[in-house]
């Protein structure tokens, strides 16, 4: 079949090509099947590609909904494995003699295995299907904290929190490419903003009542106990998932092209400098601060640093609502930079004593703006063409998480500098990171704003 030279399809072609789309749907058992057009930019023929789709996707609703729920658990158990050093802090410091530099490096390097693992996981996941990868994913997850409880020399835990990095990756990597292949694309933002708010759940949950395991049980038990239900999650997703034949794969070529596009770099990098917020003070040095500075236990800070979680979980999908409102993405996320910068800057910057009440509203103000990733990754991917959405989603988590690591390290060494972790002050100076990050990445997006406006 061949038509003109330009980007219209003759009537034979919509015809074949739409009864082929009738019955891939009809296979796959899924409300939409999604292809993409590839126009050649010279030539006199188009070619048309079947992307990310399966000939196995499941076949009814309810195991639709039962891979969504083991994705919402996965994404959910990897929040834990994140924030449980910012509890295990002092049992690691007593068995490890670690100082804030070394602990810096510890919950940085679990942000470095998480970013460097997202093209890979990509790879595979398209080549080989979930049913393949996500057990083994979770199950290396969860395999990291081991060395935490079984090693008395810290360079197995740190190999250990790489690991667990490296398979809490996958959890939002299979939550891009299960939403691609099974909704709508225009359905993609505020669904992804309903698994994050989902997975945040546990968030919340892990902060105090883990705190207040370990404090009656010991660490021990604790960390083992995440270990069997890493090992009980990787089963039911070896029984839930299908097999999947996937048609079409990621060239390398794609992926230089995201990488050196400056609007997707600008994007990522602005969101990278506004996520210490969220991966730089409630990971790791939240709960310490809040100690030192009102004489808090361990448990009550880490219950104060899970309202950061609690107001993403509704964020998410507020934030979603607010970006996609009159499409005014930039204005957003300007915006939300903004109140987190300046709410980080009130609590390490006055001399206020602030109550409890006051400092649970303001995590919780702050945790709202934290969900700026959703509607930025929207915003990427907004500036190429539908097939391209999950690479580009991927891609600029992936940057993210490597701004994450980089955080960690810079507090940690700006800590150690200004006198340690025993010292208030240290703790002050260093956090202070966060807000000056967050003004860089909104004069950044700034800048992108006008830029694109221009073009408009």
């Amino acid at each position: 079949m061949r038509c003109r030279s330009d980007r219209t399809l003759c009537d034979e072609q919509k015809k074949f090509f739409e009864s082929i789309k009738a019955v891939t749907a009809l296979n796959c058992g899924c409300s939409e099947a999604i292809f993409v057009q590839q126009f050649p930019e010279r030539g006199k023929t188009e070619s048309f590609f079947c992307f990310v789709m399966s000939n196995k996707m499941p076949l009814s609703r309810a195991r639709i909904w039962s891979a969504w729920t083991v994705l919402v658990l996965f994404y959910a158990y990897q929040y834990i494995l994140r924030v449980i050093p910012n509890i295990l802090l002092p049992y690691m410091q007593q068995k490890f003699g670690v100082d804030g530099v070394i602990f810096g490096q510890f919950s940085g390097v679990y942000y470095t295995g998480y970013a460097f693992a997202h093209i890979p996981f990509g790879i595979l996941i398209a080549k080989y299907g979930l049913k393949k990868i996500i057990p083994w994913a979770i199950i290396l997850a969860a395999a990291g904290v081991w060395p935490i409880i079984y090693s008395d020399y810290w360079g197995y835990p740190l190999i250990g929190r790489a690991l667990t990095g490296i398979g809490s990756s996958c959890s939002i990597i299979a939550v891009f490419h299960f939403l691609t292949i099974t909704f709508p694309r225009e359905r993609f933002t505020k669904l992804l903003s309903i698994v994050v708010s989902l997975g945040l759940v546990a968030a919340i949950y892990a902060g105090a009542p883990t705190a207040y395991l370990v404090q009656y049980f010991g660490y021990q038990p604790v960390v083992n106990a995440l270990i069997l239900v890493g090992v009980i999650l990787s089963i039911f997703a070896y029984i839930i998932f299908r097999e999947e034949t996937e048609e079409c794969s990621i060239g390398l070529k794609k992926l230089w092209t995201i990488l050196t596009n400056p609007k997707i770099v600008m994007t990522a990098l602005a969101s990278g400098l506004m996520v210490g917020a969220l991966e730089g003070f409630p990971d790791a040095w939240g709960a310490s601060f809040l100690s030192m500075k009102y004489h808090l236990s361990t448990p009550k800070a880490a219950q104060l640093t899970s309202y950061i979680f609690f107001g993403m979980l509704v964020g998410c999908p507020l934030c979603s609502w607010l970006a996609s409102y009159k499409q005014r993405y930039f204005q957003t996320l300007i915006a939300l930079g903004c109140i987190m910068a300046g709410g980080f800057a009130l609590l390490l910057l006055s001399s206020i004593h602030m109550s409890y009440i006051f400092l649970s509203v303001l995590f919780f103000l702050i945790g709202i703006c934290c969900s700026y990733q959703v509607p930025a990754i929207y915003v990427g991917s907004s500036f190429f063409d539908t097939n391209l959405a999950s690479l580009v989603s991927t891609t600029i988590n992936m940057i993210v998480m490597v701004f994450g690591h980089i955080i960690h390290t810079f507090i940690g060494g700006a800590i150690n500098a200004f006198g340690g972790l025993g010292s208030l002050l240290a703790l002050k100076k260093a956090l202070l990171v966060i807000p000056t990050t967050c003004v860089i990445g909104v004069m950044i997006l700034t800048f992108l704003w006008k830029k694109v406006a221009k073009k408009v």
